[in-house]
């Protein structure tokens, strides 16, 4: 029996549910231990920042801290000698779109030696409009299979498979559009972030049935 296989799709845009900010902390001091002893101290006081947010923040993740050593010219020695070394630490953090998120960003940066290294605006996987556009995807596949059945001169017959390509269950949609904000005044004591729509997409492939 002929058969017939497309892959229908919807795309829409969407308010982001959630945004995540990644951020590092480093410390420089000529010593390893000293610089490490820096970056505790940075670190605890960014802890103590976020712990000013309460309920705005889902999740936050810390990264173990690295020690890299800082490599200068030595003239004396003809080469390249160790002359410092740089404690470092990432950490992640992901807060809810709707909320004071250019206090928060403030908040960060405000740590010494703290530097925000990356953003992204999430919608969750429960999000309503991937159920919206699984059943777009859906009539857009029908409608799309329908066209060749009628270009062949067939009909179509019943529906002999649907599936995702490419799924990844629990993964959130996202995109990795920047994070814009301004400050207030000259000085930037605050900063103002708008969640940005999120383009999500949602595909399927289907076959169906050829009929005579």
């Amino acid at each position: 029996m002929a058969t017939v296989t497309v892959r229908g799709r919807a795309e829409a845009e969407t308010e982001p549910d959630r945004v995540r900010l990644v951020f590092a902390v480093r410390a420089e001091a000529v010593a390893g231990a000293e610089a490490l002893e820096l970056v505790a101290e940075r670190s605890a006081a960014a802890e103590e920042a976020l712990d000013r947010f309460g309920e705005l923040l889902l999740a936050r993740r810390p990264a173990a801290v690295t020690l890299t050593p800082i490599w200068s010219e030595s003239r004396e020695l003809g080469g390249q000698t160790i002359t410092g070394q740089v404690a470092r630490r990432t950490v992640v953090v992901e807060a809810r779109s709707a909320g004071p998120l250019g206090e928060l960003l403030a908040a960060i940066v405000a740590v010494p030696g703290s530097a925000v290294e990356g953003t992204e605006w999430l919608v969750d996987p429960d999000n309503p409009v991937h159920r919206r556009l699984r059943a777009a995807a859906v009539v857009d596949a029908r409608e799309r299979a329908g066209d060749y059945a009628g270009a062949a001169e067939l009909r179509l017959g019943a529906l002999e498979s649907i599936a995702e390509p490419e799924v990844r269950p629990g993964e959130p949609v996202w995109t990795a559009q920047k994070l814009s904000f301004r400050s207030a005044d000259a000085a930037g004591a605050v900063l103002e972030l708008r969640p940005e729509p999120v383009p999500v997409g949602v595909s399927v492939d289907v076959r169906y049935a050829l009929l005579g």
